[in-house]
């Protein structure tokens, strides 16, 4: 009988984690190269690692909605939730799904009057990150 053991697991989620990560620093470079202007690629994929992190910190861990949050983070600054309260009671909260949480981003930054979030809703981006 075939056994794979906790640590061969872990050094496959760790490997699909680092795929997905350099996934997301591609999508920036491509489609937004102005927002990390004057990283270099190890600067970026360490922000990108953090965020991604951070997302997994608040229970959200599937690739649609890390990609849009990594996106958030672009926008709205990767210590949204340090900074804004109404951001880490968003993310924070126990009864919204991951999706939720980032739809509730999007909404109540776009009540702000943080227009530049609404990219972040674009499918056409998400594909990008999800099916390179």
């Amino acid at each position: 009988m075939f056994r794979i053991l906790a640590h061969q697991m872990s050094w496959f989620v760790e490997k699909g984690r680092r795929h997905f990560v350099g996934r997301l620093v591609g999508l920036l470079e491509a489609s937004y190269p102005d927002s990390i202007e004057g990283m270099t690629r190890e600067e970026t994929t360490a922000w990108v690692d953090a965020a991604v992190a951070k997302a997994a910190f608040y229970g959200i861990e599937t690739e649609p909605e890390v990609t849009q949050l990594v996106l958030l983070f672009l926008v709205l600054d990767i210590d949204v939730d340090l900074n804004e309260p109404w951001a880490r009671e968003i993310l924070a909260d126990p009864d919204l799904v991951p999706i939720g949480k980032v739809r509730a981003l999007v909404e109540e930054a776009r009540e702000r009057g943080i227009s530049s979030v609404d990219v972040v809703a674009r499918s056409e981006l998400l594909g990008e990150a999800v099916d390179a």
